[in-house]
């Protein structure tokens, strides 16, 4: 199971990505919620989340101002879910993993969290292996 934070400045958007995430059984289990830049560098240093599902325009800031406070800090796998596509090249330059556009259409996120379960299990595998051969 992914750790997963998810920081959206609007409630119902959080709870749709919620529904969506248990409707489909992925393997993700949400560990905090927040809506500020401020608020989420907090819980993302104290969770240490495997994934962090970032809307672009928050409270106080946007995804790509909380990118760049803590990019020192921790790397992140980052999907950006907003309702502005012109942040999308933006967001490929800062790592993102996946780009999916509100409305949010199930299917685009399930795959998208798909394809991040993936890569993030497999990275996950690599290290463990390689652990095992350097004792």
């Amino acid at each position: 199971m992914l750790r997963t934070i998810i920081i959206e400045d609007e409630l119902h958007i959080r709870n749709t990505i919620g529904k969506i995430i248990k409707k489909n059984d992925l393997q993700v289990r949400i560990i905090a919620e927040t809506d500020s830049v401020e608020s989420s560098i907090s819980v993302i240093v104290k969770n240490r989340p495997d994934l962090i599902l970032l809307d672009v325009q928050l409270t106080d800031g946007t995804g790509f101002d909380l990118l760049e406070k803590i990019k020192d800090i921790l790397p992140l796998k980052v999907i950006f879910i907003t309702a502005h596509e012109q942040y999308a090249l933006k967001a490929i330059k800062s790592n993102a993993m996946d780009y999916v556009l509100k409305p949010i259409k199930p299917i685009e996120l399930i795959a998208a969290i798909q394809k991040a379960t993936d890569a993030i299990t497999k990275e996950h595998t690599e290290f463990k292996i390689s652990a095992m051969i350097s004792e």
